[in-house]
C-alpha cells in the first residue's frame, strides 16, 4: 500500500492514536524492499578497492574507507544493485562530472551513508534514490537537476535542503519520515507538487514557490511544521494537507476558494486562522478537533460549511462577515457540533440553508449579535436561531434597534433577552463591548453596564494589563468607576447606559494583549482580552460600514509596525501584518515631502539668552514634545495653554514637556509663553514637523542617533497624523 493511500485512510476513518509511529514503521517497511536484489553480506574478506559497471559507459569504485565514486559518461542503469553486497560499508557517495542520472533505488537503505556529492552534469535522481539512508545528513543538489523521484529522501537525516532552481516537480513522499529535517526551500517555477511530501517529518520551515495553485493532500500530515507563508497564487488546500501537524497560526491568502476535507483537522496547537474573502467551501472536518482555535471569522463569500467542519474545535467567538452575496448558502449537519467553549456568535449576514443540528452540543453560547434586519430571515435561518436560543442558557441577543420588539414577540423564550445593538444606543459601533479609540490616541474602549453601581466601593476600578506576546513584558493601568475629588485618578465616562473605560497603549503595543478586569477589593469580575490590532482588523473587514476609517487604520498600523521595529518589541506579530501587501508601508519620505521648517523667532526670545537648543519626541499612546531650553534660570516660568509647566533641570538644560500631542496635532505649532516671575519675556514655538524634517535631512548613521528605522518611524508617524487630521478636521496652526 502506498504511503499516500495509507494517510488518506487514517484521515478518513481513524483517530490519530499512534498514527505517526505507524507511518514511520510503514516508511521503514517500504524502504526495506526498495533496494533491488536485496542485500547479501559475505563473510569472506574483501580486497579494496572493488569496482564494476553501473550503466553503459558508467562505472563505480568503492575504497576501503567506504567512499563510492560513480564516474563515466551517461545514465546509471542496472537491474540489480551492483554494490548491494557492500551496503554496510558505504559512508560517502561522489558522482563525478559526466554522469547524468541516479538510478531508481541506487543508494537506498545505506544505513551508514553520511554525505553525497553530485556533479552538475546530473539531471535526475530516480525513484527512492536515497530512501532510508538514516545517517545521510549532507547532500548538494546542483541546479542542473530537473527531476527527483518519489521517496528519494524518505527517512534520511537531512536537516536543511535547498531544492534545485530548475526543478519542475516535487514528487510524493520526498521527505516523508525525515525526523531531523528543519527547513526546505522550494524554488519558484515549481508548479507540480505531489502528495505527502513532508508527511511524518520534523520540518519546521518550508518556503513554497510563488506560482503554486494547489497545496497537495497530506503534504504536512503528522509533521512538526509550526508556521508557513502560503503563496498568493494558491486556489485550493488539499485533503489533510496539515492534518495533525504542529501548526500554530495560518493566514490563508486571498484567492483560495476551497479548503478540502481534514485540511487542518486535529491541529491541536492551531490558535489563529485568517480566512480570505475569496473562500467558497470549507469541506468536511476541515478544522475538526482544533482545540486551541479560539475565534474564527467566516467571510461572506463562503457557500458551504460542510459536515463536521469545526467539530470539537475550541472556538469561543464565531463571526459571519458580509460578502457580495450577503449570506452563507449552507451550513451542513454537525458543522459546529460539540464546540463546547463557543460563547459568542456574530452574524452580519443571513444563512440560506442550515442543518437543525449544525450547532448541537454547543452548550456555552450566551451572546448572539445579529447585524441585519429581520426581513432578510430565511426559514432555515429561523430554525437555526430557535435551535440556539431554545436551550437552558441565559442568552443576550443584540439586534438592530428597530427590530428588537419584533424579535421579542417572535421568540418568546424566558432565557433570551433581546436588546437593540450597541450602535443604536448611541455609543458607536462595538464588537461585544469593545471599540477602537480613534480620537488621535491609540487604545481600546471597554463598555460595561453595572446592575447595581451603587454597591461598588469608591475604589472599584478597571484594571488593565498590557502584555507583550511572549508574556515577558507587562504593565498595568487603572481606570476607576467613580470619581473622587482632588484624587487626580483616571475615571470612566458614563453616558447613562454604559460606563466607558479607555485603555491607552503605546504605539509599539498595538499587538500587545490587553486584559481588562473589574476589581473591587477582593472581588474580581471576568477577565476580557483584546488587542488594538484585533479591532483594527474588525474595522478593515467592514469597509461598507467603516469607509471613512480605512485610511486612518491602515496608516496607524504601519506606524505601529515602525515603532515595533525601532523599539525591538513584539516583532513576531507586526501591527501591519493584517494589511494587504499593497497597503503595508515601510519606507521613509524625503524631507521635501514635509512642508515645514523652524523659524528663528520660534526658537529664541529676542533680547534674552533663552532659546530651544534641541527637542525630541516621546512616542507613547499620544506623543510628548520635550524641549531642551538654555538661558533660563530658577525664576523662569513656562506656561502652555494657561497652565504652568514645571521644568526638569538637567545640566545646562531646563527640560519642558508638552503632553498629550495627538496624531492629528503633528502639524500644529505649540507655543510656550515664557515669564521672568510675572513679566512676560516672549514666546517659544515648536512643531513636531520640525523634528521630522531634521531627521529626514540627516544622513543615516547605523551606530548613531539617525538610523534607517528612525527615518521610517517619523515618516509613518507623519502619514498617520495626516490621515488623523483628515478624520478629525481642524486647523493646524
Amino acid at each position: 500500500m502506498g504511503l499516500g493511500l495509507f494517510i488518506r485512510i487514517v484521515g478518513s476513518h481513524m483517530k490519530k492514536k499512534n498514527c505517526l509511529t505507524t507511518i514511520l514503521s510503514l516508511v521503514a517497511t517500504i524502504v526495506a524492499v526498495m533496494l533491488l536484489g536485496g542485500i547479501t553480506v559475505f563473510a569472506d574478506e574483501v580486497t579494496y578497492p572493488v569496482s564494476g559497471e553501473c550503466g553503459e559507459g558508467v562505472a563505480w569504485t568503492l575504497d576501503a574507507d567506504g567512499n563510492i565514486t560513480i564516474s563515466g559518461t551517461g545514465a546509471m542503469q542496472f537491474s540489480t544493485c551492483p554494490w548491494s553486497s557492500y551496503a554496510d560499508n558505504i559512508k560517502t557517495v561522489t558522482v563525478e562530472q559526466g554522469v547524468t542520472s541516479i538510478a531508481d533505488s541506487a543508494f537506498s537503505s545505506l544505513s551508514k551513508l553520511q554525505k553525497v556529492t553530485l556533479a552538475d552534469s546530473v539531471t535526475s535522481i530516480g525513484y527512492a534514490g536515497f530512501a532510508g539512508c538514516s545517517s545521510l545528513a549532507e547532500i548538494n543538489l546542483p541546479d542542473s537537476i530537473t527531476e527527483i523521484g518519489a521517496y528519494s529522501f524518505t527517512g534520511t537525516a537531512l536537516k536543511s535542503v535547498t531544492l534545485p532552481a530548475n526543478l519542475q516537480k516535487v514528487s510524493s513522499n520526498l521527505f516523508s519520515g525525515c525526523r531531523s529535517l528543519e527547513s526546505v526551500y522550494i524554488p519558484d517555477g515549481v508548479t507540480d507538487m505531489e502528495e505527502s511530501i513532508f508527511a511524518g517529518s520534523s520540518v519546521k520551515s518550508v518556503r513554497l514557490p510563488d506560482d503554486l495553485e494547489y497545496l497537495p493532500e497530506n503534504m504536512f500530515t503528522f509533521s512538526d511544521i509550526e508556521t508557513i507563508e502560503l503563496p498568493s497564487t494558491l486556489k485550493k488546500i488539499g485533503r489533510a494537507a496539515f492534518y495533525d501537524c504542529h501548526l500554530t497560526k495560518i493566514t490563508i491568502p486571498e484567492g483560495v476558494e476551497i479548503i478540502d476535507d481534514f485540511a487542518f483537522s486535529d491541529c491541536d496547537r492551531l490558535k489563529t486562522v485568517v480566512l480570505p474573502s475569496t473562500l467558497k467551501k470549507i469541506n468536511t472536518s476541515a478544522f475538526g478537533s482544533t482545540s486551541s482555535l479560539e475565534d474564527i471569522t467566516i467571510p461572506g463569500s463562503v457557500e458551504l460549511i460542510d459536515i463536521n467542519a469545526f467539530y470539537e474545535s475550541g472556538i469561543k467567538v464565531l463571526s459571519f462577515n458580509e460578502g457580495s452575496e450577503s449570506f452563507v448558502t449552507r451550513i451542513a449537519e454537525n458543522a459546529f457540533n460539540s464546540c463546547t467553549r463557543l460563547k459568542t456568535i456574530e452574524l452580519s449576514l443571513s444563512i440560506a440553508d442550515i442543518s437543525n443540528d449544525a450547532f448541537s452540543m454547543c452548550t456555552a453560547i450566551d451572546t448572539i449579535i445579529i447585524d441585519f434586519s429581520i426581513e432578510f430571515f430565511t426559514e432555515r435561518f429561523d430554525s437555526f436561531l430557535r435551535q440556539i436560543v431554545s436551550g437552558n442558557n441565559q442568552i443576550v441577543c443584540y439586534v438592530p434597534g428597530n427590530d428588537a420588539e419584533y424579535y421579542r414577540l417572535y421568540y418568546p423564550f424566558d432565557n433570551v433577552t433581546f436588546k437593540g445593538n450597541l450602535e443604536d444606543v448611541g455609543i458607536g459601533d462595538v464588537l461585544s463591548g469593545y471599540s477602537l479609540s480613534l480620537e488621535g490616541d491609540i487604545g481600546v474602549k471597554f463598555y460595561l453596564r453595572f446592575n447595581d453601581v451603587d454597591s461598588l466601593s469608591n475604589d472599584a476600578k478597571m484594571l488593565f494589563t498590557i502584555s507583550s506576546i511572549d508574556g515577558q513584558k507587562s504593565r498595568t493601568s487603572e481606570v476607576y468607576v467613580k470619581p473622587q475629588s482632588d484624587s487626580g485618578r483616571s475615571v470612566a465616562t458614563n453616558d447613562g447606559d454604559y460606563y466607558v473605560f479607555k485603555c491607552l497603549v503605546n504605539a509599539k503595543e498595538m499587538t500587545s494583549i490587553i486584559t481588562a478586569q473589574i476589581v473591587d477589593g477582593e472581588n474580581k469580575g471576568s477577565a476580557y482580552t483584546y488587542t488594538v490590532q484585533d479591532y483594527a482588523k474588525y474595522i478593515l473587514e467592514r469597509p461598507g460600514k467603516f469607509g471613512k476609517e480605512q485610511d486612518l487604520i491602515k496608516t496607524m498600523l504601519n506606524y505601529g509596525c515602525a515603532c515595533q521595529v525601532y523599539f525591538d518589541y513584539n516583532l513576531d506579530n507586526p501591527a501591519n501584518r493584517i494589511l494587504s501587501t499593497d497597503d503595508q508601508d515601510y519606507g521613509f519620505l524625503n524631507s521635501s515631502d514635509i512642508n515645514a521648517g523652524p523659524c528663528p523667532e520660534d526658537l529664541t526670545i529676542e533680547g534674552t539668552d533663552i532659546k530651544i537648543a534641541k527637542a525630541s519626541l516621546v512616542l507613547n499612546t499620544t506623543s510628548v514634545i520635550k524641549l531642551y531650553i538654555t538661558g533660563a534660570n530658577e525664576n523662569t516660568v513656562f506656561k502652555y495653554g494657561g497652565e504652568v509647566i514645571t521644568p526638569v533641570k538637567s545640566g545646562e538644560y531646563y527640560i519642558v514637556r508638552i503632553e498629550g500631542v495627538s496624531a492629528q496635532d503633528i502639524k500644529m505649532k505649540f507655543t510656550l509663553r515664557v515669564y521672568d516671575g510675572n513679566k512676560l519675556l516672549g514666546t517659544l514655538g515648536y512643531s513636531p514637523l520640525y523634528y521630522f524634517k531634521i531627521v529626514l535631512d540627516s544622513d543615516i548613521d547605523p551606530n548613531g542617533p539617525i538610523t534607517y528605522h528612525l527615518k521610517v518611524l517619523v515618516s509613518m508617524m507623519y502619514k498617520y497624523g495626516d490621515a488623523a487630521l483628515k478624520y478629525h478636521p481642524m486647523s493646524a496652526n
